[in-house]
């Protein structure tokens, strides 16, 4: 019976994992993706997240641990609030990346683990695993399949960024 229902609550778990090379050296990459200008950078132009003029210039590895720090507001386009995000982060290492763990509007739960190593060549891996429970029973797929969509546009312009 436990198990019937374990199952039931986790069915609504979705998973989507990216992985890409960039042409940078590992910390050159970890500056960049680790700051709030960065990460619109990857987004634009299909989105854009706000955040507090006190987080302007800051780096995740800076911000305090298993609590919320603020909400984004995800803008379509720049524009259309969509979503938001209540942001907080799990683990931080300034070495490797960071696990966010927040909630937003259309999740419940939301896992964005960001690594990035070194390849022998001098570039780097940047991997993204995003594990999320969609609010909406039956919406996982979709969600999904726009978290993938939206991610693979984030790499391709990281690939961009250092080439």
């Amino acid at each position: 019976m436990v198990l019937l229902i374990m199952k039931i609550m986790f069915k609504n778990i979705e998973q989507v994992h990216i992985s890409s090379r960039v042409h940078a050296s590992p910390e050159t990459v970890l500056d960049r993706v680790s700051r709030l200008d960065g990460v619109n950078q990857e987004l634009w132009p299909v989105m854009k997240m706000t955040w507090p003029r006190e987080a302007d210039g800051r780096s995740l590895f800076e911000a305090p641990l298993n609590q919320p720090l603020f909400r984004s507001w995800l803008l379509l386009f720049g524009v259309l609030p969509v979503d938001f995000d209540d942001i907080a982060l799990a683990s931080v290492d300034p070495s490797s990346g960071f696990v966010e763990s927040s909630t937003m509007m259309s999740m419940r739960t939301w896992r964005h683990e960001r690594r990035v190593t070194k390849l022998p060549d001098g570039g780097a891996r940047v991997s993204d695993t995003l594990t999320f429970t969609p609010r909406i029973p039956g919406t996982g797929a979709v969600l999904a399949a726009i978290v993938s969509a939206l991610f693979h546009h984030r790499h391709r312009r990281l690939a961009r960024l250092f080439h």
